[in-house]
């Protein structure tokens, strides 16, 4: 039996987040329910920054980033939670659609041609201007490489 779909106001948060009643909640995976003391939930906050916040206390990142979905979480969590609400809200909003166009792909197969592919399918979709603003969230998210020198 497959799953239920997530709910269409969570689907641009993280794995296991949800909105409710209001505030921002966290389903701790049943593997990790040790780490809480058995909790199944735990509430982050009321605003989306808070839970950011919430979460990042909670949980050391991991410096292994392999998937474009770990790389949007670990940046909304260190990054976007400290900007100005303003920005927090339209950087949220390219985050959703950047996580659903390339949050399954793995971060060494992200090309800048399937960058370009993206651009030109997001600004025939939605406009010009939010495909600038995907791309300068990205760019801004995207590893160091390091040269090799």
């Amino acid at each position: 039996m497959t799953p239920r779909s997530r709910n269409q106001s969570n689907r641009a948060l993280p794995k296991y987040w949800r909105l409710k009643n209001g505030s921002y909640s966290y389903r701790v995976p049943s593997h990790m329910r040790h780490l809480h003391d058995g909790k199944t939930e735990i509430t982050l906050g009321q605003s989306l920054s808070k839970a950011y916040q919430t979460y990042a206390s909670l949980y050391q990142t991991e410096e292994c980033i392999t998937q474009m979905r770990e790389l949007f979480d670990r940046y909304t969590t260190e990054v976007i939670s400290e900007k100005a609400p303003a920005t927090q809200k339209a950087n949220h909003r390219s985050m959703g659609r950047l996580r659903s166009a390339l949050g399954d792909n793995l971060v060494t197969t992200v090309t800048p041609q399937a960058i370009y592919q993206y651009r030109d399918i997001c600004g025939r979709k939605h406009s010009k201007k939010y495909a600038n603003l995907d791309l300068e969230v990205l760019s801004t998210a995207s590893p160091k490489r390091s040269s090799g020198v």
